[in-house]
């Protein structure tokens, strides 16, 4: 009973532990994060911080392009002011007075002597003094007041101000994509390169293990020659030491791999002590690579283009401030208060009223002159700056090109070199075996074949980052 017991003990705790070392194994296996070079091109696009903030750029230039496209439209204002004033006071009436000295006036021009006759003298002191008894006060009172005003404001012409703003506000939304457009081409750059940079430092650690592995089974037939008399220990002496260098490159590689790796997190949008594993990237044929340079694709000939069209509309825009500038405007005004002499003033009143407003600049001491002498100089200084990049535009689609044959050239020069390096490490290791070559052809050997291995994948990932450049050059990265 006791042994059945001990069995099924035996047996959880084996279950048990097998089960941990599974959930152990899936853990570590869902810890990795596992991407292709498509898979961080997209992440890094949908990721990264520059592009989100060109797009929020896009976004400020659509509505300040709409906000100039607003200036075509009327506008429409209601001010309603309610107010309440214990004001009051008395105000005096001096209505009668000025009639009666016009007409007395009248009578002295109209007929002098009838005026300067005793009846006519006494019949105009008595007409002026019986007017001058209408003169009275008159009391008033602000109290409680009322007022709403409606306008409508309809710009007709201002120079041409408003179109112009209008179509640089469209130019800069159209610049701030394109903007978009030549952040999302180096941010794919900059993951291809740093992508090739990670499949690069894993092969260099694979070189590096290689190489200590080829010198590990060295080092175990040297010490077996030296126990049977045919090696000696300087030669075990100099095993260990490539050994030691080998050691060092291979902690150089594996530092050179992390680092890698976390500027590959940093740009994808990922924690940089992610633990992520890329696919090999492989070169496609180099037959559909031609010198054609058309600038017209890329986004920077657009974007140049679109800033030399601003400096034009910008000409415009200043000479815009100094021309006639024509405006209308109909209103409606409500009052209702205020009273003088126990009467109401405004009673529910209601006016209308249409104004037009023509402005004419007539003399600014020759601002308006210099400030568009200014803008025109600044179109031609962008014109030119325009041209100047076309140009070097044009320059960097054949460098590219150039460095792209290049690097394809030292890509196969390499990998025959490797090729031919390997055969040779092979025939040394063999005559070696048979006594036909000594320890330091062997080694120099097997130092070559790590060199032209590391050169071969050199070569191989700068040919991949080259033809990236190249793509990006011809404005065909997003093709």
């Amino acid at each position: 009973m006791d042994c059945l017991v001990k069995l099924k003990f035996a047996l959880a705790v084996q279950l048990s532990l097998l089960f941990l070392s599974n959930t152990a194994a899936f853990a570590e296996q869902d810890s990795v994060t596992r991407l292709s070079i498509g898979d961080c091109v997209d992440m890094a696009l949908r990721e990264n911080k520059e592009i989100k903030s060109a797009k929020s750029l896009v976004e400020q230039t659509l509505h300040t392009s709409k906000a100039y496209k607003a200036n075509y439209f009327p506008r429409v204002s209601l001010n309603i002011t309610d107010m309440w004033s214990s004001l009051n006071g008395n105000m005096p009436i001096n209505v009668a007075t000025p009639i009666s000295q016009y007409i007395v006036g009248r009578i002295y021009q109209l007929a002098p002597l009838v005026a300067a006759s005793e009846t006519g003298s006494w019949y105009l002191s008595t007409l002026e003094s019986r007017m001058r008894n209408l003169n009275s006060d008159g009391d008033f009172r602000v109290g409680h007041v009322t007022s709403a005003n409606l306008f409508l404001e309809q710009p007709v012409y201002m120079g041409g101000k408003i179109r112009a703003a209008y179509k640089m506000g469209l130019l800069g939304n159209k610049m701030s994509q394109l903007g978009v457009e030549m952040s999302e081409n180096e941010i794919i750059c900059k993951t291809y390169e740093t992508y090739a940079l990670v499949v690069k430092a894993r092969e260099m650690i694979s070189v590096a293990d290689k190489y200590d592995s080829l010198l590990v089974s060295l080092r175990k037939s040297v010490e077996s020659a030296i126990s049977n008399g045919m090696a000696s220990q300087a030669d075990l002496m100099k095993v260990n030491s490539e050994i030691g260098k080998s050691e060092l490159q291979k902690n150089k590689a594996r530092n050179g791999y992390r680092l890698a790796c976390m500027s590959l997190c940093q740009i994808i949008g990922l924690p940089l002590i992610s633990e992520i594993e890329v696919d090999t990237l492989s070169v496609e044929s180099m037959d559909n690579v031609t010198y054609t340079p058309d600038i017209r694709l890329r986004s920077e000939y657009d974007l140049l283009d679109s800033k030399t069209k601003l400096a034009e509309w910008n000409v415009k825009l200043e000479r815009a401030d100094f021309l006639p500038q024509v405006g209308v405007s109909v209103g409606g005004t409500y009052l209702n208060g205020l009273q003088f002499m126990d009467n109401r003033i405004f009673d529910n009143q209601l006016s209308v009223m249409a104004l037009v407003n023509v402005k004419v600049p007539i003399f600014h001491g020759l601002e308006g002159y210099h400030k568009v002498a200014a803008a025109k100089a600044a179109y031609e200084q962008s014109s030119y700056e325009r041209d100047n990049l076309y140009e070097m535009m044009e320059l960097e689609i054949l460098k590219s090109y150039n460095e792209l044959n290049e690097a394809a050239m030292e890509a196969d020069v390499y990998r025959k070199m490797f090729q031919s390096a390997d055969e040779s490490y092979r025939v040394a290791q063999v005559r070696y075996s048979k006594g036909m070559e000594n320890l330091t052809d062997m080694l120099t050997a097997q130092v070559e074949w790590q060199n032209a291995y590391a050169l071969m994948i050199e070569a191989k990932h700068s040919l991949a980052v080259k033809k990236i450049a190249w793509l990006k050059a011809n404005g065909m990265l997003n093709k």
